[in-house]
């Protein structure tokens, strides 16, 4: 066997002469000795030998496991023998090693790689370089192909897959820092190198089409885009992912990429200077954010606050995070808010709508899809079916919530392929409709893979900002995080010094612009690339000034500096706005597209404005407000208001939506053309009310009527305020601008306008109960419609006619006016007045329990439901529904919100859901299946909860007091109560509050807590006067009286015993009256007047019977006579009474299945005392048992549809 041929000195055993030996590893296996390439001898063995101890160089290796290892084929001796045979080819092919320092380490049992030996191995170095960010590029380098890439032995595969996977890795940190820091080539190079390794990864040939759009070079995207696709279709047959093909349409129609350029409007924190260098002094806050991001990634959704002062860094932090979830494989949008606000939810609009296609494929369900098409009207492009802007039959306050909700749905349905990260900028410009829905989507996410960035300025959110409110609720409850930015530290600016100017000057700069900025990143750039352009300031000149002037003054030396032509351009733009178009300012200053051109290369080069893309109408962006501002402010007021006037007519001529109709007025009014700018106000304000941002619509329409002098714009302008301020329960201003708009009605002379104005005042006088006022406005548009003979006028002041005639009982005089009004209506086409009327009808009907003349209305209210509408199809579920509960028709009732149920979850109205889940809740209670009735109730409180309908899980909660109370839970029914009570209050609903407070009470003298039965008494008996609630009032008077007999006040508990009894005869209401009157008599007996005790007892006897089960409160009655017969000795008709409050607690704890549950009903307090007094005849000289108020829901008629 030949020597191994090294170098002449090594052949002289001379190893004190090699001063270098390097091991190759990756991709061909080589050994290199000063320099020179040595051969290993019979390398097929002693290189895999060599390999796998240097792979598993930090621990012996036995010699049997090696031996099998690498000869698996061989048995135990052979195998021996060949690793004793190649260990020692593997010696001869290295240098000479000292005895000191062998290259391996051996014993009898292991084998053992020298790691002091002191040769450089590629593998090796490749992992100690891959674990520092300051080292991978390096490491990178090393890696010339996979581990031993000609040897195929099985143990290879693990380590071989763990080294390519670190390099994959590497090559994916690489390329997203190299995208961090705007080095594109870099970049597009590494994304190159992924693909060629990994042909069919998507995220990676996303990231290159986004790189070289970044670059310019969207020709290249494109190119990338379709080599790709034809290359799946060809080897798969399928197509690229939705996400591949979304940033394909993005870059086709020039559209901006979240964080790849300057967002269309201004970037309160997008750092001028930051964003083009080193990601410098943030490292602690971009760890805090990637915590969140990884939590929200694995199913744990939340928010993310970013708060700071302008310039501190809010947007380039968005951003890296933004970068890292996208390389992690996450979605990102992104939107921002423009100063002011250009539309309602602007931020949350414009990040759906860079995602367009993608919203456009999801399968939301219609009715999620038709609220979206409020807030994008292009959706209905994509998907025909939808309607944007089309009002549905529901109250404003669930359309509202329909919206949120279908934002949220949209949201979910994206992150479920892959997490999600929301970005939405500059809320401190957002109004109260925007940050309510960020806080709706907040708490939908909490179990979703998506993360939410919102960034505001701290100083511009002052103490009664919405925006402060929601941060302070969310963080309360644990879903929303929080990061200042500090200002960055004399070593952060150092180093963004030596980025832009250099290292030779750094210093001097540096210490001048931190102790300038006060650590400010965009303004330490601005001040360091100001210097680095121009000569040093005098130390005295700036010194003085605050830190914003400092940057104005840069600012304008800055635009000082550029040409005449390049300055008027900037001017121009900035009448424009923060945002502008190239064919706006183009058509404004009247110059050709070179010159134009011309000058916006000079602003880029200037850095003052950055491009955008085409996303909401505008090319390009001033790169911060301050420059916009600076600008701006120096354009002399009249040259100003020309421009804004030539501006202003031009965008008129071009396709302007609603969606800029706010932008087009304020153009309008800073040119001094009030009328003008008044319309366009008006046509923000409906804009604004269609997506329900009440404040902004109210903004809007109040900058409008400051303007406008054209009653007719005014009317407009009013009658949206009107419709706000009726929807948000603002009496006072309602009542106002009603009484304005019928003055604007009338100065206008139009009978239609004075029409609109009085229908108007009628609903507003219908809702405060002036009943002359109403029908004096509806006899005035009797009086118009005759006078015009417009059959629409006719048929709805002859609706509101008749229902006046209705509510004052004049039902026969009514119901011709509703027909004929329906058939004005059915002759006009109008199907939903025509169906309006036709529920007026049945509502008539069923008021007076005709209920044949109910079926024969509900009968030709299904014949117009054919289906097309849905939400007629579930009003005449509901209509049924109610008929047949006021016909007690339980299993009826049961089968129609079943049915309900299930229409609801097929259109995907969650309201409609919610309300089916209890209506079936109560059915089943009433069909006597508790259980079935609990998991009703819960699922449709935790529907309503979900949805944020506040009203709907107030309702279910004080429903759901019947499966509590009376089955032994009664610190349950009070915590339910006073949760109930709470979100009633939070609704400002009285009734609801008031029902809450009886109920209270009653569960207070059930607890036999007689003093706060007494407190609460106070509080219910104000509430339900107020309401004018009769039965309301003599409830809490009798529960009051039962806690004074407990406390001991005979004389005080017979009074108001006796004024509850006399309220109740009074009221007409005898299937209530039964129980007040059994319990007045237990009281009168207590009194020691048996006689009036009987006489009321008797008299309660004898409605109970009468009304059989429709009697409230069965129990109470049989048993308080029961003991009020005993005591007067009548033995038979208490022994009777008695088995029928027998026979009713039988009946309930017949229902309970678990022993438990049985004892606690046992336990309730009227129980043990009925069951005692059957058990053992024991009686209580007088039962004390509250009655509660009937169920919110069946006695809240405006509370759901």
């Amino acid at each position: 066997m030949s020597p191994p041929r090294f170098s002449a000195p090594l052949c002289a055993n001379s190893p004190s002469k090699v001063t270098d030996v390097r091991i190759h590893l990756l991709g061909q296996p080589r050994l290199l000795i000063d320099g020179g390439r040595a051969k290993i001898i019979k390398a097929g063995k002693t290189v895999p030998l060599l390999a796998y101890l240097i792979l598993h160089r930090n621990v012996p290796v036995a010699r049997p496991f090696l031996a099998f290892t690498l000869w698996p084929d061989e048995d135990e001796s052979a195998a021996l023998a060949a690793l004793r045979r190649y260990l020692y080819h593997l010696q001869k092919s290295l240098p000479p090693s000292s005895k000191a320092s062998p290259w391996v380490l051996a014993d009898d049992e292991t084998l053992q790689w020298n790691v002091h030996a002191g040769a450089w191995i590629d593998v090796v170095e490749f992992e100690r370089l891959s674990q520092s960010a300051q080292t991978q590029e390096r490491a990178i380098a090393l890696y010339e192909g996979d581990l031993l890439e000609n040897q195929y032995d099985d143990w290879l595969f693990a380590d071989r897959e763990r080294l390519r996977n670190v390099y994959l890795q590497g090559l994916n940190d690489l390329m997203f820092r190299f995208r961090s820091s705007r080095e594109f080539a870099k970049a597009i190079d590494l994304g190159k190198r992924l693909l060629a390794i990994e042909q069919w990864r998507e995220d990676t040939v996303r990231s290159v089409m986004a790189l070289r759009y970044a670059s310019g070079d969207g020709a290249g995207a494109i190119r990338e885009y379709t080599a790709f696709a034809q290359a799946l279709r060809a080897e798969m047959g399928v197509e690229p992912m939705a996400d591949t093909r979304n940033l394909a349409e993005m870059i086709e129609q020039g559209r901006s990429l979240p964080f790849e350029s300057a967002a269309p409007e201004p970037l309160s924190a997008a750092d001028i200077a930051t964003s083009r260098f080193p990601f410098v002094g943030r490292v602690a806050e971009l760890e805090q954010a990637r915590l969140v991001w990884s939590r929200a990634a694995h199913g744990r959704g939340s928010i993310l606050f970013i708060a700071g002062e302008a310039g501190i860094g809010k947007t380039r932090l968005a951003r890296e995070l933004a970068l890292i979830a996208e390389a992690e494989g996450g979605r990102v949008l992104y939107g921002s808010t423009a100063s002011p606000e250009s539309m309602p939810h602007q931020a949350l609009v414009d990040a759906l709508r860079s995602a367009l296609s993608l919203v456009a494929a999801l399968d939301i369900g219609a009715a999620p899809r038709a609220s979206l098409g409020r807030l994008l009207p292009e959706l209905s492009a994509c998907r025909p079916e939808v309607r944007p802007g089309v009002q549905e039959s529901v109250e404003a306050e669930r359309e509202r919530l329909a919206v949120f909700d279908a934002v949220a749905i949209t949201l979910g349905a994206l992150a479920r392929p892959r997490p999600l990260l929301l970005v939405v900028e500059d809320l401190h410009w957002g109004a109260e409709a925007t940050v309510a829905m960020l806080e709706y989507i907040a708490r939908r996410i909490v179990d979703q893979r998506i993360m939410t960035v919102a960034t505001y300025r701290h100083d511009e959110v002052l103490r009664d900002h919405p925006l402060r409110a929601v941060r302070t609720r969310l963080q309360r409850d644990g879903i929303a995080f929080h990061i200042s930015p500090a200002p960055l530290s004399r070593e952060a600016v150092e180093q963004l010094a030596v980025a832009i100017a250099g290292r030779h000057k750094a210093m001097g700069l540096a210490e001048m612009a931190y102790a300038r900025s006060e650590g400010n990143p965009l303004f330490a750039g601005e001040l360091l690339r100001d210097a680095a352009e121009a000569d040093p300031r005098r130390d005295g000149e700036a010194g003085g000034l605050r830190l914003s002037d400092t940057l104005r003054a840069t600012i304008s030396a800055r635009i000082n500096r550029l040409s005449d032509d390049a300055r008027q351009l900037a001017q121009t733009a900035a009448v424009a706005g923060s945002g502008f178009s190239i064919d706006v300012i183009q058509d404004a200053m009247a110059w050709n597209e070179d010159r134009v051109m011309s000058c916006l290369d000079e602003l880029l080069d200037r850095q003052l404005v950055r491009e955008t893309g085409a996303r909401q109408r505008f090319d390009y962006a001033f790169a911060h407000d301050l420059i916009h501002a600076t600008v701006y402010d120096a354009i002399e007021s009249k040259v100003r208001a020309r421009r804004h006037r030539r501006i202003a007519a031009i965008l008129e001529k071009s396709e302007v939506t609603e969606d800029h109709a706010g932008e087009l007025a304020a153009h309008w009014q800073a040119a001094g053309e009030l009328e003008r700018a008044a319309s366009w106000y008006a046509a923000a304000a409906r804009r604004a009310a269609a997506m329900y941002a009440d404040d902004e619509t109210i903004a809007a329409a109040t900058r409008g009527l400051d303007i406008a002098r054209d009653p007719k714009v005014r009317f407009r302008l009013l009658l949206t305020r009107v419709e706000v301020a009726h929807r948000r329960g603002e009496r006072d201003l309602e009542a106002a601008d009603v009484q304005k708009l019928l003055a604007e009605a009338e100065h206008s002379a139009d009978p239609k306008l004075l029409f609109e104005a009085l229908h108007r005042k009628s609903h507003f006088e219908s809702r405060v109960g002036d009943a002359p006022g109403e029908a004096q406005s509806v006899a005035a548009m009797l009086e118009i419609a005759a006078s015009t003979g417009d059959d629409d006028l006719l048929a709805l002041s002859s609706y509101h006619d008749a229902r006046i005639l209705a509510r004052t009982g004049c039902y026969d005089e009514a119901r011709p006016i509703l027909e004929r009004a329906a058939e004005l209506y059915r002759s006009l086409g109008d199907r939903d007045h025509e169906f309006d009327c036709y529920v007026a009808l049945l509502d008539d009907a069923l008021d007076r329990d005709r209920l044949a003349e109910g079926e024969e209305i509900l009968r030709r209210l299904q014949a117009m439901d054919d289906g097309s509408d849905k939400e007629i199809s579930k009003q005449v579920l509901r209509l049924r529904m109610r008929a047949a509960m006021i016909a007690r028709h339980h299993e009826q009732y049961y089968s129609l919100a079943g049915r309900l149920l299930e229409v609801s979850r097929q259109t995907g109205d969650r309201n409609s859901e919610a309300h089916a889940l209890q209506s079936l809740g109560l059915a089943s209670y009433r069909l006597l299946r508790v259980d079935e009735s609990r998991g009703h109730y819960a699922a449709a409180r935790a529907l309503y909860a979900h949805i944020g309908d506040t009203l709907g899980e107030a309702l279910v909660l004080h429903d759901g007091i019947e499966l509590l109370a009376p089955y032994g839970d009664l610190a349950g029914a009070k915590r339910d109560l006073t949760r109930a009570f709470e979100l009633f209050s939070s609704r400002n609903h009285a009734r609801g509050r008031t029902f809450c407070l009886v109920n209270l009470c009653a569960l207070a003298v059930d607890a036999r807590l007689f003093e706060e039965a007494r407190r609460t008494s106070a509080a219910a008996l104000e509430a339900a006067k107020a309401m004018g609630s009769s039965s309301c009032y003599a409830r809490t008077l009798m529960n009051l009286a039962l806690a004074e007999c407990g406390l001991d006040r005979p004389s005080e508990a017979l009074a108001h015993a006796r004024e509850a009894a006399t309220i109740s005869v009074d009221a007409d209401a005898p299937a209530e009256q039964a129980a007040l009157l059994a319990m007045a008599a237990t009281v009168e007996s207590a009194a020691g007047d048996a006689a009036k005790a009987l006489q009321l007892a008797d008299r309660s006897v004898e409605l109970a019977g009468s009304y059989g089960s429709d009697t409230l409160d069965p129990t109470i009655v049989w048993w308080s006579t029961a003991v009020v017969y005993r005591a007067s000795g009548r033995e038979k008709d208490a022994a009777s009474c008695l088995a029928r409050a027998h026979e009713q607690v039988v009946q309930l704890l017949e229902r309970i299945g678990d022993p438990a549950g049985r004892a606690a009903c046992r336990a309730v307090p009227q129980h043990a005392e009925i069951l005692a007094a059957v058990e053992r005849d024991e009686w209580p000289l007088m039962p004390v048992t509250a009655t509660r108020s009937a169920r919110a829901a069946n006695l809240l008629p405006a509370a759901k549809a």
